[in-house]
């Protein structure tokens, strides 16, 4: 009797079986990532060919966004559309709500927040007292594979429902042109805004680093099954 050799003639195929499946599902998982980037991109691109994204019928299938119009005029924009005049209010309002914040971790770049704001691939969401006209609140978006939005309300506005409002828009349209998730940045001294977020269902984002002044928030919308109406979002 031989064990050893017996035991490389039971062993060894066994092995390479084991190996041979491995690589399957290495080469199948590649695939089905390579395939769902492929999605990502193309929803993208087919989302930022809107130029009105924030389309009638979007907010006629909400029953939450219907009634808020009650209340509230809505406007969408990209950032080429904005006129420069509300564009100019909308970068006051974030640098009088955050820009303390900036000074006191990273520093507060004026010119490039300004940038960033009025960057072409920018998408706008403004809300509008429906009487007056008075502006109230803005957010800023991309369609992107990855970039964070930011939400500003003035002072004297909160607690009204207004962020609120405005989430369950960017909510909808991120299920309207199929986008996987909602993606946000807070910095960790806001700490009314990370429990206004988490109320809402926003986690702290796989990609949100450690060690900063700062986390990343998300919110995942889509799931691979399309939701057909944004009524279906539970509020």
């Amino acid at each position: 009797m031989r064990p050893s050799s017996l035991n490389k003639k039971t062993v060894k195929p066994s092995l390479q079986a084991s190996y041979k499946y491995k690589s399957k599902i290495s080469k199948g998982r590649r695939l089905n990532q390579s395939k769902k980037s492929k999605n990502v991109s193309i929803n993208v691109l087919r989302a930022n060919s809107n130029e009105e994204v924030l389309k009638p019928e979007i907010l006629h299938n909400c029953e939450y966004l219907s009634k808020c119009q009650n209340l509230w005029k809505i406007e969408s924009y990209s950032s080429l559309s904005l006129p420069k005049e509300v564009l100019s209010w909308a970068f006051e309002l974030c640098k009088a709500n955050v820009k303390k914040m900036y000074e006191e971790t990273s520093g507060w770049d004026e010119e490039g927040k300004f940038n960033e704001m009025a960057h072409p691939a920018a998408k706008y969401i403004i809300i509008k007292e429906k009487d007056t006209n008075k502006l109230l609140a803005f957010s800023h978006f991309r369609f992107d594979v990855d970039y964070s939005e930011e939400l500003h309300v003035i002072p004297e506005e909160r607690s009204r429902g207004i962020g609120k409002f405005l989430l369950v828009i960017l909510e909808t349209l991120a299920i309207t042109y199929k986008m996987e998730k909602v993606i946000l940045t807070v910095f960790k001294s806001n700490t009314s805004a990370i429990k206004f977020y988490t109320k809402n269902g926003y986690e702290e984002d796989r990609t949100s680093p450690i060690g900063k002044s700062y986390v990343i928030l998300s919110k995942y919308v889509f799931d691979g099954q399309y939701m057909k109406h944004c009524a279906e979002i539970i509020y």
